[in-house]
């Protein structure tokens, strides 16, 4: 008896599943659109390719699908399995985008598919490259340049390179070599003989490019006279900023940056822009999402009642824009009000804006929202400037503190009680009720926030009494060799709103303290400056005059995992990525970001190893997935391939500060907010989400947990909906009606 291979066994068993797959499909017929078109004595064959999607939008192995013959009057037939393919089409002298299908069981399907006749374009570099360093042509149609066709693979010998099939037309294109900055070349004619691009300038470093945009203007403009500007924001000295022109079609091109965050902004004799932050990493070019729009020159006009502050001094305003539909705010600038309380801004643009009124001292007085639309802007700021008394009592004992008064349209105003505990002095009384009041006395270990507190008034004076729980809790963290920790954070939460977040300072004793907490139920977490943090601990505080027992917080060393993130086209630079412990309690968690080669570091308390992903690439699919980490380093793969979630969110979530809403996906699970935000009808868009199944789900942080147990899956159909996003396919959820 002949024994075969166990590879070959491999091979058959998989060739009779696809064999029962292709039973199990559907016809697919396609329609190739050859550009331009080929004679009959021109035909060619096109080999078929296609990688399966699966419903967790993984993709798979590339399988053969079959072959057509072009040009043809009939349509290809192919017989492709049930799913959804991302299909590529090879074939001699032809370039073909890559496509994508969704094929049901015994259900007819249609495609269409543009390909192109291909030519060389090839030319030299200014220095030697050597042979196989890695090059990559980016192709742009001439008349619609921010619509990207696709990139070709490009070889490099010594000086030479070579982009072998480039589709026949007229193109921008842009020739890429890692570490250097890129080369551009506008309306580049291919014909079927190829074409010499010529010599090529290869300089090392980093670069910027994007795109102006010229608006609304009541006269003729021209891009001509345009200037982009790009000035360092940390600059040690001031430095006259980098300036570049635009071409006709709007582009810019930034060479040779330094690393590091700059200001960027259009200007105009007539026009003007909002500035942009761009951060520049080394040896990789930076490309601006939104194009730089150049508007006409408008101007704000303020005027403050009263004309000047409690203190009889002149208002200082600060003016920021509104950007990425509220999501961003960009400080425009900070100056002084004249002493009639008037003041102007006069290179503004059409647009959403925040005014914020501030006094000499920082303290922030008012925030107001203003449009700014086809004419000037004119905004007026009524400070209810109010005398305010009262006291502060930790207990029974009077102490001094600094109080801050704060709401959703007064920042904040910070007002010293005396020793005596004596409070006076002056807030904007711009409503009654909704304040948050925060109590700092750093002589008695007192931090303490006062929620939704009303403000009455007796005599036109506010009258506020402030009574801090008597409190007391003390600790002390060590190491595990049971030496004291000399530097280090301790963080205190409780779900209570009434005072959710508390922080000490740990002494060089390794001893910390926090008095005033109000009754409750907490969970505090040591960590120190040298990657070490402790377990999570729970404790109780009463106020029955017994002190709370000291806490004892044990730290150990972090579980540090080095990461990277790549794609077809190699690392992903500039991009955060949130990691949550899912198996060890962890009060906070921050972003990392990758650096110029798609690495970034990330830690999880001792002894984990289970984490929730959240990952939004400009350009990918936004990533969320669980994954246990069994060793020190992992690599993150980004795709392309996307779909196009909506959500109606739950009325349910108005007003409520205890129910969440939460994503879930390949086993994860984060707060639905942190990729978008609804909009003013209530419906939040995820505009590029990995393909598969997702749930959207309302509820307490505390029965997240039993969701993930449970795969999303919701037994009373209140709390969740689910629904499967196709690939490059959108998908609307209707859970306005959720509740827990």
């Amino acid at each position: 008896m002949q024994l075969r291979p166990l590879g070959s066994i491999r091979a058959a068993v998989f060739l009779c599943a696809f064999v029962v797959s292709i039973l199990h499909g559907s016809t697919v017929d396609i329609r190739f659109d050859m550009l331009p078109p080929l004679s009959q004595d021109q035909a060619r064959i096109i080999a078929v390719t296609g990688r399966p999607i699966d419903d967790a939008g993984r993709i798979g192995n590339e399988t053969a699908l079959g072959a057509c013959t072009i040009p043809s009057s009939d349509v290809c037939k192919l017989e492709v399995p049930a799913g959804s393919w991302i299909l590529t089409a090879r074939g001699p002298r032809i370039y073909a985008p890559n496509n994508s299908i969704r094929v049901h069981e015994q259900e007819h399907a249609s495609l269409l598919w543009s390909i192109y006749q291909s030519a060389p374009l090839f030319g030299t570099f200014d220095v030697p490259l050597g042979t196989g360093s890695p090059a990559t042509l980016t192709l742009h149609p001439a008349k619609t340049p921010e619509t990207t066709v696709g990139d070709v693979a490009c070889t490099t010998a010594d000086r030479d390179w070579r982009c072998e099939d480039v589709p026949q037309g007229t193109w921008d294109v842009r020739l890429r070599v890692p570490g250097y900055v890129s080369h551009y070349a506008w309306d580049v004619a291919i014909t079927e003989t190829g074409r010499n691009l010529g010599s090529v300038t290869l300089r090392p470093g980093a670069s910027l490019v994007g795109y102006v945009s010229l608006g609304r203007s009541d006269t003729p403009v021209s891009m001509a006279d345009v200037t982009v500007l790009m000035t360092p924001r940390s600059a040690e000295r001031v430095t006259k900023p980098a300036t570049t022109k635009p071409n006709g079609r709007g582009f810019f091109h930034f060479e040779d940056i330094a690393p590091g965050e700059y200001t960027l902004a259009a200007t105009h004799p007539r026009l003007i822009s909002t500035p942009e932050v761009v951060r520049i990493i080394e040896g990789r070019e930076a490309e601006l999402r939104n194009r730089i729009t150049l508007d006409p020159r408008r101007r704000l006009d303020v005027t403050v009642l009263p004309q000047i502050d409690a203190h009889l001094r002149p208002w200082v305003i600060e003016l920021a824009a509104v950007a990425d539909d509220g999501h961003r705010m960009i400080l425009l600038g900070t100056s002084s009000a004249d002493e009639r309380g008037q003041w102007s801004a006069t290179n503004v643009r059409a647009g959403d804006y925040v005014v914020i009124l501030k006094d000499r001292d920082g303290d922030a007085w008012l925030r107001k929202s203003v449009t700014i639309a086809s004419s000037d802007g004119i905004a007026s700021l009524d400070v209810p400037i109010v005398p305010i008394a009262g006291t502060v009592k930790y207990g029974k004992k009077a102490v001094p503190a600094k109080v801050t008064f704060s709401r959703d349209d007064v920042p904040g105003v910070t007002i010293v009680a005396d020793a005596e505990g004596a409070l006076h002095g002056f807030i904007p009384l711009t409503a009654p009720s909704g304040w948050t009041v925060r109590v700092d006395s750093d002589a008695l270990f007192v931090t303490r926030t006062f929620e939704k507190m009303s403000i009455g008034q007796r005599d036109g004076v506010a009258d506020i009494a402030l009574q801090i729980a008597g409190t007391h809790v003390a600790g002390v963290v060590q190491k595990e060799n049971g030496e004291p920790v000399t530097k280090g954070i301790v963080t205190i939460t409780t779900e209570a709103s009434e005072q959710s977040f508390t922080q000490a300072t740990v002494e060089k004793t390794g001893e910390f303290i926090v008095n005033g907490l109000p009754e409750g139920r907490y969970k505090a977490r040591a960590e120190t400056f040298d990657a070490e943090e402790s377990d999570t601990v729970a404790f109780e505080v009463k106020e029955s005059g017994d002190d709370t027992e000291p806490l004892k917080l044990q730290v150990k060393p972090v579980t540090e995992i080095r990461g990277m993130l790549y794609s077809t086209f190699g690392p992903v630079a500039g991009v955060k990525v949130w990691t949550f412990a899912t198996d060890a309690e962890r009060l906070f968690s921050y972003p990392r970001t990758t650096d110029a080669g798609g690495r970034f570091v990330f830690r999880l308390p001792p002894g984990s190893r289970e984490c929730d992903f959240f990952i939004q690439a400009p350009g990918f699919a936004t990533r969320v997935f669980h994954k246990r980490i069994d060793s020190a380093r992992l690599a993150i793969r980004l795709e392309q391939v996307a779909g196009e979630l909506s959500v109606a969110v739950p009325k349910s979530l108005r007003g409520s500060e205890t129910i969440q809403p939460y994503l879930l996906h390949d086993g994860a699970i984060v707060h639905a907010f942190m990729p978008a935000s609804p909009d003013s009808h209530d419906v939040v868009r995820y505009a590029s989400v990995e393909p598969g199944p997702w749930t959207f789900c309302v509820g307490l942080p505390a029965e997240m947990a039993q969701l993930r147990s449970q795969g999303g899956s919701d037994a009373s159909g209140h709390r969740c909906r689910s629904t499967i996003v196709p690939p490059y396919g959108n998908v609307t959820v209707d859970a306005s009606a959720l509740h827990r």
